[in-house]
């Protein structure tokens, strides 16, 4: 009995020291297999009392998947026009110089000039004073048709619409100086003669047209007020004169202020400059377009003329001006706008 328990005793350290479970049968060694997790250990599952149904978790049977409903066709992110602007107009062409266009216009020698009096022509018979109680477009209404014959005229005579003229120096405005070899343009009363009308101020002269329509006699009063007066006979002279309105001149001349120019040259070439140095305009006509007034003379001792003129005057505004040798279409001096 005592040696049955030793053995047996033995036997199972042998069975520890191996590591072998008792009971088990070794089975032969298989391919290794992946690691089970300690949820996937086996775990004996006792079978349930008769009469109870079998209780299952509820994932063990999968639930069969509902087939996917087809939806709603997709739709395309709605395309948001972006807010329109206005579109720029294209940029304006930068303004030319106003003083560039009398230089362009002599480039190719004399210039294509309008006749004035053809201007003054064709706008006699209109009323170009505006209403107390006109409007811009009735005013322009009434007044239009005029100045598109004047501009029709101007592109025919110019090939602009500008009033592209030239006005020629007095020659008493004109002085050589032998020493110097220098003819002297102008005066300190300007370039250009002026003149002065009842209705209308001052303006520039540009033709006059006088004669005399007969003549009496007159007492002209001489000394003091209520003197006996001297008894002469007085010429009466009757006419007109066509003049254009410009600002920066007088009763005395144009331009106002004006400082003498020096030109140095022969004395056969200032006689001829005499003849043909003149004012170069380019600009266009200016509300109230076209001015009548009238210029009345008084007999005198020394000039015993009786004067009654109609004076009729363009209102002009001038985009540049320059003195211009008539013949060969040279510039001599710009003068407006002035040079910087």
């Amino acid at each position: 009995m005592l040696r049955a328990t030793v053995m047996l005793a033995a036997a199972l350290a042998l069975v520890a020291c191996a590591g072998l479970d008792i009971g088990r049968l070794t089975e032969p060694a298989a391919d290794p297999a992946p690691e089970a997790t300690v949820a996937d250990a086996a775990v004996p599952v006792t079978p349930p009392p008769p009469g109870i149904a079998e209780l299952r978790p509820a994932t063990a049977e999968p639930t069969p998947a509902t087939p996917p409903q087809p939806g709603p066709p997709p739709t395309e992110p709605t395309q948001t026009e972006p807010t329109r602007t206005a579109l720029a107009p294209p940029p304006a062409p930068a303004p030319r110089p106003a003083s560039a266009a009398c230089a362009e216009l002599a480039a190719n020698g004399p210039v294509r000039e309008i006749d004035l009096d053809m201007v003054r022509r064709l706008l006699r018979g209109g009323d170009y004073r505006r209403g107390s109680f006109e409007t811009n477009g009735s005013y322009r209404g009434r007044v239009v048709a005029k100045l598109e014959t004047v501009e029709a005229l101007a592109v025919e005579r110019t090939g602009r619409p500008d009033l592209v003229f030239s006005l020629p120096i007095p020659a008493y405005r004109l002085t050589y100086d032998a020493d110097a070899h220098a003819l002297s343009i102008g005066s300190e009363l300007g370039l250009l003669r002026g003149g002065s009308a009842i209705g209308m101020g001052d303006f520039i002269l540009v033709s006059s047209s006088e004669r005399q329509i007969g003549s009496h006699l007159a007492t002209i009063a001489y000394g003091t007020r209520g003197g006996p007066g001297i008894q002469q006979e007085v010429a009466k002279i009757t006419g007109d004169q066509l003049g254009i309105i410009l600002p920066g001149g007088s009763s005395m001349g144009w331009p106002a202020n004006y400082a003498r120019l020096h030109v140095p040259m022969t004395a056969s070439a200032a006689a001829a400059a005499k003849q043909a140095f003149a004012v170069l305009f380019v600009g266009h006509l200016q509300e109230p377009f076209f001015v009548t007034g009238e210029f009345i003379q008084e007999p005198k001792l020394g000039d015993p003329v009786d004067k009654h003129l109609t004076v009729e005057a363009l209102k002009i505004a001038v985009d540049c001006a320059a003195v211009y040798d008539r013949s060969s279409g040279r510039l001599i001096r710009q003068i407006l706008p002035p040079a910087g």
